[in-house]
């Protein structure tokens, strides 16, 4: 493992031992894998990895089992015309295996952002509320998977140079 990954949270945290690295395929991983004993959960999930459509629908069930109510899953090259698996995994699994929990919020430039169906409104309304990114929507209610989701031109990976 890269030297510069081993020594930043040795370097950034308080206490490094409460974040263990976990060495293997994210195709290989479960929930009971990544889950602390003590853990409620994760705030924020980033899927970023082997763009196929397996791995990511494998991805994103333990993402799906352990993000706590409200919290974020984040998927990159979704809309990547290079990397199709992305939204053909994203897609399967939304359809298949998510039994309404996780709601789409936001398409922003490469981009998908998921949260808690019970919390979608209020991240929507906070968006709406303290955001200045209304004249950036290409179209503001697109109907995914039955929620309304922003599509947002212009921000994010967008923005990014590269």
């Amino acid at each position: 493992m890269a030297p510069r990954l081993t020594d930043n949270p040795k370097t950034f945290l308080k206490d490094e031992s409460r974040y263990p690295f976990i060495h293997g395929s994210s195709a290989d991983l479960t929930a009971a894998d990544i889950l602390a004993d003590d853990s409620p959960g994760f705030r924020f999930f980033s899927i970023d990895g082997d763009h196929t459509a397996d791995f990511v629908h494998h991805n994103l069930k333990p993402a799906h089992e352990t993000l706590v109510d409200g919290g974020i899953v984040a998927l990159d090259d979704y809309f990547d015309s290079n990397c199709p698996g992305v939204s053909i995994g994203t897609t399967k699994f939304l359809l298949d295996k998510n039994d309404g929990r996780l709601a789409v919020l936001l398409y922003a430039g490469n981009k998908v952002l998921l949260t808690t169906a019970e919390h979608h409104h209020v991240y929507r309304m906070l968006l709406e509320k303290f955001t200045d990114f209304r004249d950036d929507l290409a179209n503001p209610d697109v109907d995914r998977f039955g929620y309304p989701a922003f599509a947002v031109d212009g921000i994010i990976s967008g923005a990014l140079p590269g």
